[in-house]
């Protein structure tokens, strides 16, 4: 009661001011908002009070100066108290030196957007959303921000604040609802530290339309850079607060990468119209074009169409996006992926990854497919530090996990490749990057048994029921190496109406052991300029006919080379 009357005495006349210990009590209610002010020291208490405002479009917002004003009390405390404070300066920075947890920099997870509006309809859009606000703060330099895979998996958690950051290993939370999403955008963001204790250190309400939304994550970024101490975003990556969207294209295009994130041909397809209907709305609009990339790169590199049918889509989408701006890290991010496995330009794709990095250094999936072009160049050590900087940064992140794998086969690492997918697959069992890369760990150690199994579970998977045929049909024939040939030739067959990976056929024939039909087809996959060509300078599936001159004269071509730096 004493320090409710004390709080009075300062507070705004209309407004609600409470301690720290009803912040406590109260900030979990989603009706209850509130902001940190300072910790302020009242008459006749015996120690500085962590002091809140609650903030409704009702009640007085305290200005600059009134926080300023009531925090000089806090200034002037005795000998005693600071020495006091000296003390436990000094334990908690000892603490910090020793304790794993809190001994990087600073680190925040950005929860999924809870949405609180009523309409479940909303929750592909918010998913959208959530990956776009992630990413704009995931481009304050000093800051590790876990990506939205991540965190996404907390979407319907019960877990408590404090436990989910000691499992994504951060030190702030920052918790975001929204209200309403229709005419126009409401949406509550809460800042909280879980060290020493929970407790909230920013809150802030935005109401506007969704044509207004970078002015709000512009916001937001400023509060964690201020709130934080931590460095500002990137030079010449600032997110102007005056940019301005259509907001129909904007909805759009996060609707497109909601369904882009599935990862599945059919998500695939209804991210394309989706990218496709923000134009509609925006043809200017760069990131909808970044999109319509990114779904033909996806469609190659899953074998669902071919990269020379790919190509003009990915080359004309990404010239249009550049052309309206480079201050996207997506395009350059696809620009590296392009550079890599489309045109096979190594200087270029150093470059675009090395842009993309710098202006956002959290990008785990962007450091994994780095760590993969620095080891198609032979640049192993380079490539494992990139890889590790990745799974710093991602813990849960699947395709992380799945390219690890496969950096993992490439380094011959074939015990600890087989822990990660299948733990991988425990979880996933369906995920068909790590069952194609656990097929290959299989043949490349001789386990021919379970290299057969995994191989039916991949193309049933892909619904591909002819190839599994085939694979029970030809071991009974003759053993593994028969039924990788007839899988082969049932592709090879269905070739004039059913498009098939010349790499695929290659390595078939490479794990039947049948040389000359293997480079045969790496010739064909050479020409059609297969995504996956680049992989032959590391591939330890090819290591048998590695020294024929076929092979070398591929890799030359290629400007590649097989070995270690």
């Amino acid at each position: 009661v004493n320090i409710a009357s004390r709080l009075q005495t300062i507070a705004d006349p209309g407004g609600i001011y409470i301690s720290e210990s009803v912040q406590q009590a109260v900030h979990a209610h989603s009706n209850i908002k509130t902001r940190y002010l300072a910790d302020v020291n009242l008459k006749n208490v015996g120690m500085p009070i962590g002091t809140y405002c609650m903030v409704e479009n009702w009640l007085p917002v305290p200005s600059s100066d009134k926080i300023k004003q009531i925090s000089k009390s806090s200034r002037s405390v005795t000998a005693p108290i600071i020495l006091a404070i000296v003390l436990i300066t000094s334990i908690f920075i000892w603490w910090q030196k020793n304790n794993p947890l809190h001994s990087t920099s600073a680190s925040i997870a950005i929860l999924p957007i809870t949405n609180l509006s009523g309409d479940s309809s909303k929750n592909v859009l918010m998913a959208g959303m959530h990956s776009d606000l992630r990413d704009q703060i995931a481009a304050i330099r000093s800051l590790r921000v876990p990506s939205r895979t991540s965190t996404a998996k907390y979407q319907k958690s019960t877990k408590s604040i404090p436990e989910i950051a000691k499992e994504l290993g951060v030190d702030v939370v920052l918790e975001p609802d929204i209200y309403q999403i229709d005419d126009s955008l409401r949406i509550q963001v809460r800042l909280i530290r879980v060290f020493p204790e929970e407790y909230q250190i920013w809150s802030e309400s935005f109401k506007t339309d969704l044509g207004n939304v970078f002015s709000i994550y512009n916001d937001i970024v400023q509060a964690i850079t201020e709130e934080l101490n931590v460095t500002v975003l990137n030079e010449g990556n600032a997110i102007p607060k005056s940019k301005r969207v259509d907001p129909e294209a904007y909805k759009a295009y996060i609707e497109g990468l909601g369904y882009l994130y599935k990862a599945t041909p059919e998500g695939i397809n209804r991210a394309l119209n989706y990218f496709n209907r923000s134009l509609e709305k925006d043809p200017n609009y760069a990131p909808a074009y970044t999109g319509i990339a990114m779904v033909y790169g996806f469609r190659s590199q899953m074998g669902l169409i071919s990269a020379y049918e790919a190509a003009p889509y990915v080359q004309e989408a990404t010239a249009k996006a550049l052309s309206l701006g480079s201050d996207h890290p997506e395009i350059h991010y696809l620009l590296a992926i392009t550079n890599t496995w489309g045109n096979w330009n190594w200087e270029e794709a150093k470059k675009e990854f090395e842009i993309t990095l710098n202006m956002n250094p959290n990008n785990a999936e962007a450091r994994a497919h780095y760590a993969h072009y620095l080891n198609i160049l032979n640049r192993s050590n380079d490539a494992e530090s990139q890889m590790n900087k990745a799974l710093e940064l991602e813990t849960d992140n699947w395709l992380v996990q799945a390219l690890y794998g496969m950096y993992l086969n490439h380094a011959r690492a074939y015990p600890k490749a087989l822990s990660r997918l299948n733990k991988l697959l425990e979880n996933d069992p369906s995920n068909t990057i790590a069952l194609a890369a656990l097929w290959t760990i299989y043949h490349n150690m001789g386990q021919y048994d379970k290299a057969l199994e995994t191989a039916k579970v991949l193309y049933s998977e892909r619904r591909e029921y002819r190839a599994v045929e085939m694979l029970i049909t030809g071991n009974q024939e003759g053993g593994y190496k028969v039924a990788m040939e007839r899988v082969a030739e049932a592709f090879i067959e269905k070739m004039d109406t059913t498009y098939f990976a010349h790499w695929q056929i290659a390595t078939l024939y490479t794990r039947a052991g049948n040389q000359n039909k293997a480079l045969e087809w790496l010739q064909k996959a050479y020409e059609a300029h297969d995504p996956n060509m680049p992989y032959i300078s590391c591939d330890p599936i090819f290591d048998k006919i590695v020294d024929h001159p076929g092979f070398q004269i591929i890799l030359s071509k290629m400007e590649l080379k097989r070995g270690s730096e």
